[in-house]
């Protein structure tokens, strides 16, 4: 598989590239369809490109760079004792105290006396506040590129550890979940430069967060044309086929075709999430994006588990695994947090009692695995025995509308994973997926399965 697409005038274009910016413009014209069934201007997705892609593009490459295996190009950025531009500095102080002016609501053009000032602007930073927020980050991002200017200027370009390395996009290296970090930075910048209420901020998260899962369907296409993302080897002939496996040539073997089971897994959550959106009967603003986080880090914990190139963090945990499942339990909770007022008791206790299960199971899993404190066999089973009691639990309870079916056909099933475990049928990351799982079930149900509240007795 060849990853350049055609060449012009000498500079290569790449499939990857092509994959990226195909999902971008499908992502930003589907952002642009549910801005205006929100009540927004349909063109104001061009404002927010403008600011978030670029800043999506420099965290998924911060993000990339910093949990690699050379990180020093990225910390090279803060070491200023070794020298500053200061024509650079000059330069970035007059860049990003404009942007800070932005940031605390004031056009920088009326500052500078550049356009006149009407009735209502503001003229100057009001309060420590105003002060406190434009002198830190105008300060701290002119040292920072006053120092980025001077590594420039001093560092060869062929350094592989250096700052060109850290902005040599083209060498490869971006990763998903910092680019939306960087991106939800860009969002919440715009927002407020707009002025937006709070109500409003979760309306546009609720209309980005399926053009983000599209533009991360397709983009996983660019995984394929690179041959990267794949997951462990497949040796066995009757499961070395597309789409359960792909062929890696510079390998000369079959592996898991990860990026597309993360592709399917996105493209099915853009539908849900896009459908939910675009439906102006729902009340809550902001579940969208809850339902993002919920969906995409059940996907991506489980998946992650497969690739053999994912990052690592210093204490040998997968990067993007844990940010999944960090994730996940805190939008499941603010969603839940959201729609418990509108929960009958019976709810409201069963999804304490399954959050709990699925809390300590993870603990279990967690304390066993990594710092080997308990023995694998005893205590990684009976957190992964707890896992399916809660899930079952919720499950048919919100089925039967009797708890005690719920609770009994659950310990059913977590027998029937304890035997599977003893046999040796499931590994120790089988307790991370389900707890990610028993979460995103328990979230699931009760938000689209809800009763009607008990009513209230008369009074006598």
């Amino acid at each position: 598989m060849d990853p350049v697409a055609f060449t012009i005038f000498g500079v290569d274009i790449m499939w990857y590239a092509i994959m990226i910016v195909t999902g971008m413009l499908l992502g930003m014209l589907v952002a642009a369809v549910l801005f205006r069934r929100k009540g927004f201007k349909a063109d104001m997705v061009i404002d927010f490109a403008i600011l978030v892609l670029p800043l999506a593009i420099i965290g998924a490459r911060f993000y990339y760079i910093i949990f690699s295996d050379n990180p020093s190009s990225f910390w090279t950025m803060f070491t200023f004792w070794r020298g500053i531009s200061w024509w650079g500095t000059i330069l970035g102080f007059v860049i990003f105290a404009a942007v800070g002016l932005l940031i605390i609501r004031i056009n920088p053009l009326k500052f500078c006396r550049i356009r006149p000032f009407a009735e209502g602007d503001k003229r100057m930073p009001a309060g420590a506040r105003d002060w406190a927020i434009w002198s830190v980050f105008t300060v701290a991002l002119t040292l920072i590129f006053g120092r980025i200017i001077y590594c420039f200027l001093n560092d060869p370009t062929s350094s592989s550890s250096g700052i060109y390395h850290l902005f040599n996009i083209r060498g490869g290296g971006l990763a998903i979940y910092g680019g939306v970090i960087g991106g939800a930075i860009g969002v919440f910048a715009m927002c407020r430069i707009k002025k937006f209420t709070w109500k409003q901020i979760r309306a546009v998260c609720d209309s980005i967060a399926p053009a983000l899962i599209l533009g991360q369907a397709i983009g996983r296409w660019g995984n394929f044309f690179n041959q990267e993302a794949y997951g462990e080897a497949v040796t066995d002939p009757a499961w070395q086929f597309f789409p359960f496996a792909v062929w890696i040539e510079d390998q000369n073997m079959w592996y898991q075709a990860t990026f597309f089971y993360e592709f399917l897994v996105n493209i099915i959550g853009f539908a849900i999430l896009f459908a939910y959106s675009y439906n102006k009967s729902h009340k809550y603003d902001g579940m969208v994006t809850c339902l993002y986080f919920i969906w995409y880090g059940i996907g991506r914990a489980i998946i992650e588990g497969f690739r053999s190139d994912s990052l690592w963090t210093p204490g040998e945990l997968r990067v993007s695994q844990l940010l999944s499942v960090i994730l996940l339990t805190v939008f499941t909770a603010v969603a839940l947090a959201v729609l418990w007022k509108d929960l009958s008791l019976a709810e409201q206790r069963t999804g304490l009692i399954c959050w709990g299960f699925v809390l300590v199971s993870g603990i279990l899993w967690f304390i066993a695995e990594q710092w080997g404190v308990f023995s694998y066999s005893i205590w990684t089973m009976l957190g992964v025995a707890m896992l399916p009691a809660g899930v079952g639990s919720a499950v048919l309870c919100f089925w039967t509308k009797r708890r005690m079916y719920g609770y009994l056909s659950g310990a059913l099933i977590a027998v029937g994973v304890v035997m599977l475990c003893a046999a040796g049928l499931l590994s120790w990351w089988f307790a991370l997926a389900g707890a990610v799982i028993g979460l995103g079930v328990e979230a699931a149900n009760l938000i689209l399965n809800r009763g009607p509240k008990p009513e209230e007795p008369a009074a006598a």
